[in-house]
């Protein structure tokens, strides 16, 4: 149909809608509705039921300006070849159509793969595609619209018998079920085995399984339950001897203690060696020292343990410091032969001047072993000091330090700087002259108390000797290069 180019277009469609509904640019079209376009390409119809495949459509297209005109055409809605599949079950299951994006519009011709799951208890007993059986191939072709229909039914219960044999004097039974000839696959079944006076239960299986401890089964086929008794023999310990220290023990009152009959009264006999002594006897923890006999009613580990003979340790100090002993936590009681270390720390200010052990040096390592009864003593005594005093003009000086400590940290004032150590002590000075200046001039006060170690003309290390002497002042210049 051929129409002016206009600015504006509408579109009309006419046809039965008692049959169906025509769709336009995706939307239900009513008929006879105006719809106002942006250009006459791409006019196309689609519909949502086959009753309208066949029928006529009215088309008008109408120009509003710049004069009205109108063309009209009569189409005839085709068939678009797609067919639904619809699915229905029996029963408890899963069923699922695969192969095509929407099973409301499969083409014809189309091959579909149908999965049906049973639930668990349940199987699949028969599959049709519009009451064609598929069970076997599960697949069908689209020729029409089809149901996919899948039934699911209940599996009869699996049951399997359950047979009990005994070996021995003793009594079983098995719960868990009404009939043992009859039992439904899955079941848990327990056993209950006892045995008769003077009897153990020493096996007990299932189809061969160990189900000793367990005493449980679950029924998976033909099941045959064992279970054998044997006679007690006589019940034994075993009983251990443990020995710490220095002696001898001997256990009397049976020939094989790692088989001693229950109830027997055994006697423990410790001798310790010289210098030693019993400290304690035990049975499985129990002490027995004074009866040193016990009754074996179980596996018992009997232990002995030995002392050394202990001495007392005693510490004194004189002068301000603290001293304390390494190696022991019981100065009252430390074992013969131990050897013991003395840390002495004296206060600031102090220093030590001797320790002794029963009146032995030991100042140097500081140890010493215990053979008796011990008197330590620690002595501190008064370390005298030596003040040092750096005097030196700061508009000449860089930097400055006496034992790597500069001036901020222990300064008495512009210029000055001091530091205590203890007498005799040899003291690092550090001097660096700004820059334009050179050092000219370091003396001590006494005199000959510097020891040069470095000293070019901007910098000098110096050792000051401070033995005797309680001040010692230093003197440092520098004048301007020329």
């Amino acid at each position: 149909m051929e129409c002016p180019r206009p600015t504006k277009y509408s579109v009309s469609f006419a046809y039965d809608e008692t049959v169906g509904t025509l769709l336009f640019l995706g939307k239900s079209v009513q008929s006879g509705a105006s719809i106002p376009l942006a250009s006459l390409t791409n006019l196309s119809l689609t519909y949502q039921a086959k009753e309208l495949v066949g029928n006529k459509v009215k088309v008008t297209v109408t120009n509003d300006a710049p004069k009205a005109v109108s063309k009209e055409a009569t189409w005839t809605v085709n068939a678009d070849d797609t067919y639904s599949v619809e699915t229905s079950q029996e029963g408890e299951g899963e069923l699922v159509v695969r192969g095509a994006k929407n099973l409301q519009r499969v083409p014809a011709g189309t091959e579909l793969t149908v999965f049906a799951t049973p639930a668990d208890g349940w199987e699949l007993v028969a599959l049709t595609a519009n009451d064609v059986d598929i069970l076997k191939s599960k697949t069908f072709e689209v020729a029409g619209n089809t149901t996919v229909r899948a039934t699911f039914t209940k599996k009869a219960p699996t049951t399997y018998a359950v047979t009990l044999t005994k070996e021995g004097e003793g009594k079983v039974a098995i719960s868990g079920a009404d009939n043992l000839g009859a039992v439904v696959a899955g079941t848990k079944l327990t056993v209950t085995a006892t045995p008769a006076d003077g009897w153990d239960l020493v096996a007990l299986t299932a189809n061969g399984a160990d189900i000793l401890s367990s005493k449980t089964f679950v029924v998976y086929n033909p099941t045959e339950v064992r279970a054998t008794f044997t006679k007690k023999a006589p019940t034994t310990y075993a009983v251990t001897l443990t020995k710490e220290g220095e002696g001898k023990v001997v256990i009397t009152g049976a020939d094989n203690l790692g088989a001693v009959r229950a109830g027997t009264k055994l006697t423990v006999t410790a001798t310790p060696a010289t210098g030693w002594g019993v400290k304690s006897i035990t049975a499985n923890g129990k002490d027995i020292t004074a009866e040193k006999s016990f009754v074996v009613t179980s596996n018992t580990i009997v232990k002995v343990v030995f002392a050394i003979k202990t001495y007392p340790v005693t510490l004194t100090k004189e002068g301000d410091g603290r001293a304390f002993i390494l190696e022991t936590d019981n100065l009252g009681a430390v074992a013969l032969g131990s050897k013991l270390t003395v840390i002495a720390e004296p206060y600031p200010g102090w220093d030590v001047k001797s320790i002794t052990a029963n009146g032995k040096d030991i100042t140097t390592d500081k140890t010493f072993v215990v053979n008796g009864a011990t008197d330590v003593n620690v002595v501190f005594y008064k370390v005298l000091e030596s003040r040092v005093v750096v005097r030196y003009d700061p508009t000449e000086i860089a930097e400055m330090s006496l034992n790597d400590l500069p001036p901020l940290m222990t300064s008495d004032g512009p210029g000055l700087h001091t530091i205590s150590v203890r007498m005799g002590d040899d003291v690092k000075l550090s001097i660096k002259a700004k820059d334009g200046y050179r050092i000219t001039f370091v003396a001590s006060d006494p005199s000959g108390l510097l020891r040069p170690t470095r000293r070019t003309s901007s910098e000098a290390e110096y050792l000051i000797n401070t033995s005797k002497h309680q001040e010692v002042e230093v003197l440092v210049h520098c004048t301007r290069q020329s």
